[in-house]
């Protein structure tokens, strides 16, 4: 299973209390339903609050190209407080999964315009000790992370190319969703600076 390290620069006066982060259901997030991002939410007495988030890579450069931001569905939920009538307010009193088949298009959904702006599918909101984790699936899912990357590098060993790039459309346009060059172009590339 493996030990956590965490630290930091500051001095504490005393180990902050943090919730056990439910490895288990973010492993279950990404590698069954290809989740591109999560945010653990904690109740607190105005109501939800997102405390921490991650995006994939890939879906955050996918963005980046898309808006010229840093903007995502993560960074935006972030910035709200959400009540006990949420998916995520209703998972954590209910104690049971929460789960929106279309964001976009969800009567009860609250963060529904943020879905279509960032263009969201699925979301999941899973009760667990100490907050409540939500994960998501955008409408445009394409190949990430290690899949990505192998693809990107095979098709380079079995073509004999010196670069793949991998476009994705989103809201009608392309963007880059990932690339690879052979080290012997990137270490060309870097010598003629």
């Amino acid at each position: 299973d493996g030990v956590l390290e965490y630290g930091s620069l500051k001095k504490w006066s005393e180990s902050p209390a943090c919730p056990t982060m439910p490895k288990a259901q973010m492993k279950i997030a990404f590698e069954t339903y290809g989740a591109t991002y999560v945010l653990f939410w904690v109740k607190r007495d105005e109501g939800f609050v997102a405390i921490a988030e991650y995006v994939t890579p890939q879906r955050g450069k996918a963005m980046r190209n898309r808006r010229g931001n840093d903007d995502t569905f993560a960074s935006k939920s972030r910035l709200l407080t959400l009540g006990p009538t949420s998916s995520v307010g209703r998972a954590w009193e209910e104690k049971r999964e929460v789960f929106i088949p279309d964001a976009s298009d969800h009567g009860s959904f609250t963060r529904a315009d943020l879905a279509v702006e960032f263009g969201m599918k699925t979301i999941r909101n899973v009760p667990c000790p100490g907050g409540v984790l939500e994960y998501g699936v955008p409408k445009d899912e394409h190949l990430e992370g290690h899949a990505l990357d192998a693809v990107l590098k095979l098709r380079c060993d079995v073509a004999a190319a010196s670069y793949s790039i991998y476009w994705v459309e989103m809201a009608g346009q392309y963007v880059v969703g990932g690339h690879y060059t052979i080290p012997k172009v990137k270490e060309m590339l870097l010598n003629e600076r």
